[in-house]
């Protein structure tokens, strides 16, 4: 699958996930017998495994057909207090299905990376993986099909079209409510990967995704349809 990476140097630095049950804290780790740990940025969501249907849930765990939370942790943090998590630490976090499988992710806009080199989100790690080389076009695509993405807007709510650092035309969007801020737009507009297919032009305008990040991407208008065209997990 073709994308063509911006010419931005990319550096290391992949969030560490814990896994929680709705109603409670988020722990720093995962305790033997838990969901499966989240992906790290770049990878897309597995299917954790989920409570025995004859298995009783610990106080304040989701029982047998109840969703669960997998969240994203800033690697770099350290607990200080055991189950106390500042918000400003989630990357982001993943519902999970009874069944296991996964919602699309959805970021934490309060979320602060401890470095300039931490990912925002998946989609954002998963550039920098493909930038180095360490993740091909179609993991990358398969990540992005789960995410919700932003569109810059014009003062009309149009989609901005640009030229991406090589020139080509190319629509505006962020991984991450947090790549927003390079941007001086007048508005976003919350979009999925098949609506933003929906809206390309067939011909002539392909896709920068986080213009502005650490690592920014060209991704063909072709390379979004085929996302696009990826099974649903929602």
């Amino acid at each position: 699958m073709p994308v063509e990476p911006a010419p931005v140097p990319a550096a290391p630095g992949e969030p560490a996930p814990v896994p929680v049950a709705p109603g409670e804290p988020a722990p720093a780790s995962r305790a033997p017998g838990e969901a499966a740990s989240a992906p790290s940025p770049g990878e897309p969501a597995p299917a954790p495994r989920a409570a025995p249907e004859d298995s009783a849930p610990a106080p304040g765990e989701a029982g047998p057909g109840e969703f669960r939370i997998m969240v994203l942790i800033d690697p770099e943090w350290a607990a200080t207090e055991p189950g106390q998590v500042p918000p400003e630490v989630v990357v982001g976090a993943w519902l999970i299905r009874p069944d296991g499988t996964p919602v699309r992710f959805e970021p934490n806009p309060a979320y602060e990376p401890s470095t300039p080199d931490s990912p925002r989100d998946p989609v954002d790690g998963a550039i920098r993986l493909v930038a180095r080389g360490e993740l091909d076009g179609d993991r990358l695509l398969s990540v992005l099909r789960d995410v919700v993405l932003g569109v810059a807007l014009d003062e009309n709510g149009v989609a901005i079209v640009a030229p991406a650092p090589d020139g080509v035309p190319s629509v505006l969007v962020t991984s991450s409510p947090g790549y927003r801020k390079l941007l001086d737009v007048a508005g976003w507009r919350n979009v999925t990967v098949p609506e933003l297919a929906a809206a390309l032009p067939e011909l002539g305008v392909d896709v920068l995704v986080n213009p502005g990040a650490p690592q920014s991407i060209r991704l063909l208008g072709d390379a979004i349809r085929a996302a696009a065209a990826l099974p649903a997990d929602i």
